[in-house]
């Protein structure tokens, strides 16, 4: 369960858990949960705004057939540094390893996010920042 008032941490943590799961299993609907539109998307490319949940939709769909096309079994996910920039805001940092069969298959990136509670104190993630290596075949899912 949730706690009621969490720390900076376990608010990304929670959220890399629950995109994390989605996108492996498939689950478009648990993963656009975790998202408020608008959201914005920054890689290396620029910036992509997602006005709608079918636009987050469209980036999980890529994503999730990239991972599929890697044979990612695990999606090794945590964060590294988090904080409240306000009490209904925070600013996260966390890493990303992509596994396959017990073995790393790229090399680890950090994304930044920013992360704020909405009605119902639902946290959901508004923007993220992803420092994806430019050779990396996971780049190309998130600029489309």
């Amino acid at each position: 369960m949730f706690p009621r008032n969490p720390t900076a941490q376990q608010v990304s943590e929670h959220l890399l858990d629950l995109t994390g799961r989605a996108l492996i299993a498939g689950d478009a609907q648990a993963f656009t949960s975790a998202f408020m539109c608008p959201f914005e998307l920054e890689t290396a490319n620029g910036k992509r705004m997602c006005h709608a949940p079918r636009d987050i939709q469209d980036v999980f769909q890529t994503v999730h057939d990239h991972l599929k096309q890697m044979r990612v079994t695990i999606l090794a996910r945590h964060c590294v540094a988090a904080e409240f920039r306000t009490p209904d805001e925070v600013v996260a940092t966390h890493e990303t390893r992509l596994i396959s069969n017990g073995l790393l298959i790229e090399d680890s990136f950090p994304t930044l996010s920013v992360i704020v509670r909405g009605p119902n104190d639902a946290w959901k993630i508004r923007a993220a920042s992803y420092d994806v290596p430019e050779n990396s075949l996971y780049h190309s899912a998130f600029d489309r």
